[in-house]
């Protein structure tokens, strides 16, 4: 491996786009400017930059395939000091996710950063995203895939990428599974983030995909819905066409409608029928309750819904479409999903 030497990997998004007569669209040339502007910010002792564009689109279009895409053009990620892509911002949680399960044997850092505006506009940061990254990838050399971006306070952010939700839409700000964010960087310094749900830097190493990327694949016949007053459960599971599986999502409280069960706006008969059609129905995001619940919460519990405890429903998504893309029996997926392939879930810190 050659010293201080990164792969650059554009894929196109906000960052890689410029803007005309109000239209932002990805441009296959402006993601080269991220690194000019980057010289322009420091230009003394930067690293050697290698580049690769598998992709140029915006990341609403990204699909799993294209996660794939992005993971073999890792394959020789251990090559170099880190890596760094480029990416927009919509599904990057996602994508984040995705790339920490197919690649969790990497030995190096990989670090997915963004901007909320073209590079051109002056409130963008994505040139300052990007130099954390780099700090972040010089500065520790953790192996496993990270996210670097800049709240809405100014602060440079570095995420584990399996811990990663989706951005606020009225601050444009990334957060972390639990408000358990990684760290942040510092004047090219990395300060470790002391909460009671983060990893220790010492309990970050490589660790060998339960699928491997050969093996992997991603599956579309998945359904997702989300609780809202007065949704109507009898406009799902009525044609020909039925999903392998449904993942519901919740209520911050681990909640949704369940009464009176017998109504077309309770999950209860969601839940029913889709039993009767041998879906499994999976619930997150929801929290591990040693104590009380409430009696909604149990009453899914009950009528066999079953709960992706302490992750993010974006890991979530993502874990179940890896699952039943890849695996074969019911058993194999209800094992692959209850177990913790990375850092996907929180697990309480204690005396450390």
């Amino acid at each position: 491996m050659e010293k201080n030497k990164i792969l650059v990997i554009f894929t196109g998004g906000t960052i890689g786009s410029t803007k005309t007569e109000q239209i932002i669209a990805p441009d296959t040339m402006a993601s080269f400017d991220l690194i000019n502007r980057y010289q322009q910010l420091q230009p003394h002792d930067i690293p050697t930059f290698v580049t690769r564009q598998p992709l140029c689109i915006l990341s609403e279009n990204m699909i799993p395939e294209d996660w794939l895409i992005l993971a073999r053009s890792l394959h020789d990620a251990n090559h170099y000091t880190g890596v760094i892509i480029a990416h927009g911002t919509d599904t990057l949680p996602h994508t984040a996710t995705a790339l920490s399960y197919l690649m969790s044997d990497l030995k190096v850092p990989v670090v997915i950063t963004g901007s909320n505006y073209p590079l051109s506009d002056p409130r963008a940061e994505g040139t300052r995203n990007f130099s954390a990254a780099i700090d972040f990838i010089q500065n520790t050399k953790l192996p496993g895939v990270y996210v670097s971006f800049e709240n809405n306070l100014g602060q440079s952010i570095i995420h584990l990428g399996d811990r990663l939700m989706q951005a606020s839409v009225f601050t444009d700000s990334f957060s972390s599974l639990g408000e358990a964010y990684f760290g942040c960087m510092k004047n090219g310094q990395f300060y470790w983030h002391d909460h009671p749900y983060n990893l220790t830097r010492g309990s970050i190493h490589p660790v060998k995909p339960k699928i491997s990327l050969k093996k992997a694949k991603f599956s579309n016949q998945l359904l997702y819905l989300r609780p809202q007053p007065g949704l109507e459960y009898s406009l799902f599971l009525q044609g020909r066409n039925k999903p392998l599986a449904i993942l519901h999502d919740l209520y911050h409280s681990g909640t949704a409608c369940t009464n009176p069960s017998d109504s077309s706006l309770s999950i209860m008969r969601l839940i029913k029928r889709a039993q009767k059609l041998d879906i499994p129905v999976y619930l997150a995001p929801i929290r591990h309750n040693f104590g009380d619940l409430y009696l909604s919460a149990r009453e899914l519990r009950l009528a066999g819904a079953l709960p992706l405890e302490n992750m993010t429903v974006e890991a979530a998504w993502v874990k179940l479409m890896l699952a039943y893309g890849s695996l074969e029996s019911d058993n194999e997926i209800v094992r692959f999903m209850r177990s913790t392939l990375l850092h996907e879930k929180l697990i309480y810190r204690v005396n450390q």
